[in-house]
This record gives C-alpha cells, structure tokens and sequence, in this order.
C-alpha cells in the first residue's frame, strides 16, 4: 500500500480544521458609496449672482441701500468708489426684501433653462456656484462685448483721464483669501478687456503656457477688500447719476429707461481652519487665469 506523504496529511488535516472560509458579501456592496470628495483645506465656496433690477436707480435707493451696510469699506476707498461711479455695500444672511424680489422675478425662468441663455445674453438674472481657491484669480462678467467702451476714471487728484476701447467688455476680477474664524477676505478689481484676442507665452514653474487673452486695463486704485463672515453679501452696482466706470458695468448702453444690474457676492462654505494655517495653504496650480 503506498504510504500518503506527511505533508499531504498535514495539509489536509488543517484544512479540516479551519473549515471553508466564508466571502465577505459586505466587500464592494452595491449600495456601498464611496466617501465623499472633500474640499482642499483653502477652499472657498461662494454664491455669485448678477440680476437686473426691475425699477429704476432712485426707487432703489429708497428701498435697497438704506438696508445696506457701505460702511464696511475705508472713507477713502468709497470716495474713490463713488467718483467713479460705483457703490458697494454688506448685508447680512436676512437679504432685504427689494434684493429677494430681484432674485424670485425670474425663478420660474430657470426651471425652463432661460438661465444659460441670460448669462451668455448678460440679460436677466444669473447664478452660479463657484468654489475658489486661496488667492487664485476669478472672474466676474458683467458685459457682453461691446463695439466701443469709452472709459473715463476719475483720480485723487481730481483729474480726469479717458480712453477708448474697442470690441470691449467689462469684469471683476476676484481673488479669495480664507481667514481662520471661518471668514474670507475678497479682492474685487474692476477691468476693462478689449481689443483682438492674442497669444502670448507666459513661464511658471519651468512650465509654459500660451495663454489666448484679450488686452485688459485693470483699475487697481478701485479695488474692493473687504471681509465676509459665513452668510453675509456683498452688494455691487452704479450710483444713481450713471457714471464713469459704474455706468459701463452696470449700465445697458443706448436704453431709453435703463435698469441697473447688481452684482452679489455671498460666502456659503470656507474649509480653512488657522490651526494649522502653514500646512493648509496649497499653492495652486498655475492656469491661464493666474
């Protein structure tokens, strides 16, 4: 009789003992979702709406900017603001009542897709949600390109200064900086982008990238810094003589009862948290927009 080999025996006698091991049906269970993606430490999450008023600039004044707070910025910076036909203010999570007409008026309209169609018109209302990252540059259209803008500012010094820009549209450029106790510093600069797109190529971080722009005319002596706790608005639009640099972000040209449009900022979300401020600021990868 031909003897079985001991290791054979030892196999099959712990075979036996351990018994057949049962497959985890729990194992990639259909149901089973993967974790939810998380927002980078230096996000910001911001609501931007751009909406056409349904009254006229002095029925605002009387029922919208009482209810603003335009204190917020420094004398010199709402001067300057105001000079060159711009004002901005601060509301709190309560919108006031004439701003949630203005967002309600079309409501029925987004649910047919007329959105889309008002952002790319710059016509009606429009929203979106952006997430942004620490001091990254975004943009805020106001426009549609225009065949001629003709930009005039007004300095400190009370002189007057102008300029004609053809094939032209109007911008915010905004950068976001997140702050420990949960609000957010933001940068508005107004911009004026003209002239036949071009080509140009720009070095970062031994890379480089051919970037497709328009030239712009940035108006650094107007920017906006101010800072946003969770909740709170910030309320962008023209004053009510329809001037300088106000009148072409605000203002539809050529219209015999113009509305103005009012641009709103509201903080939703920030993932920064200063306890471990230097570990939490990433440095973003460079784009065209940088």
């Amino acid at each position: 009789m031909a003897t079985i080999p001991r290791n054979l025996l030892l196999a099959s006698y712990l075979l036996l003992v351990a018994g057949c091991a049962r497959w985890n049906k729990n194992v990639f269970e259909p149901n089973e979702l993967l974790p939810a993606a998380r927002l980078s430490p230096d996000s910001v999450v911001l609501e931007i709406a751009v909406a056409r008023a349904e009254t006229d600039v002095e029925q605002l004044e009387d029922t919208l900017w009482h209810e603003v707070d335009e204190l917020h910025l420094p004398n010199d910076a709402r001067r300057r603001l105001a000079a060159n036909g711009i004002r901005c203010g601060l509301v709190g999570s309560q919108l006031p009542e004439q701003l949630r007409r203005i967002l309600e008026a079309d409501e029925a309209e987004f649910k047919e897709g007329i959105e889309a169609l008002a952002r790319r018109n710059n016509a009606g209302t429009w929203r979106e949600r952006q997430q942004t990252r620490a001091g990254k540059r975004y943009k805020i259209v106001t426009t549609p390109v225009r065949d001629r803008i003709d930009v005039i500012t007004k300095g400190e010094d009370g002189n007057v200064r102008g300029r004609t820009c053809r094939q032209a549209h109007c911008e915010f450029a905004m950068r976001s900086n997140p702050l420990g106790n949960g609000s957010v510093r933001l940068q508005l600069t107004p911009e004026v982008h003209h002239g036949a797109p071009q080509q140009r190529i720009v070095g970062d971080n031994h890379n480089f990238i051919i970037e497709t722009k328009q030239t712009e005319v940035a108006f650094d002596q107007l920017l906006i810094e101010c800072v946003l706790a969770p909740g709170e608005t910030l309320v962008l639009s023209c004053t009510s003589e329809f001037s300088g640099l106000g009148r072409h972000f605000f203002v539809e040209p050529d219209v015999s009862d113009p509305k103005p449009k009012i641009v709103l900022i509201r903080l939703a979300q920030s993932q920064f948290d200063d306890l471990f401020a230097a570990d939490q600021i990433l440095k973003p990868i460079a784009t065209q927009d940088e």
